[in-house]
């Protein structure tokens, strides 16, 4: 592949990455912060999972607030992705230079990305949730 077709490429598919796990995280945010039925369930099968393997009161707190912390950090997780597009922006009006900036904030957006789904195909396949 040659460099030039690379140098569009490549970008072109992160963000698209980027985009569709920001659809994803922010499309839960409602389910987890308005206490749906779904939701209930699938901490609620967690926390007692957990309570039974670790502590009880582990898997109380997990079923009543792990709905908002997971949300959360799916939030912020979503933020920290973005925040090289604001960066590429302000670079276009002259307001920053800092491409190394924007690397980071890219690599530690999706290792948090990678946190969030492993978290979640633990619980899936290793959990009674299934």
């Amino acid at each position: 592949m040659n460099s030039t077709l690379k140098k569009f490429l490549v970008p072109l598919i992160s963000w698209c990455i980027v985009v569709w796990i920001c659809k994803v995280f922010l499309t839960s945010i409602p389910y987890k912060f308005t206490n749906h039925p779904d939701t209930q369930h699938i901490f609620g099968t967690i926390g007692d999972w957990m309570g039974e393997v670790f502590f009880e009161w582990l898997g109380t707190f997990f079923a009543q607030f792990g709905p908002y912390l997971v949300g959360s950090f799916e939030i912020l997780t979503s933020l920290v992705l973005i925040a090289p597009a604001i960066y590429w922006i302000l670079g276009l009006l002259g307001m920053s230079r800092s491409q190394g900036v924007r690397q980071k904030f890219h690599q530690c957006g999706g290792l948090m990305a990678s946190a969030v789904m492993t978290g979640a195909a633990f619980f899936h396949l290793f959990t009674p949730l299934g």
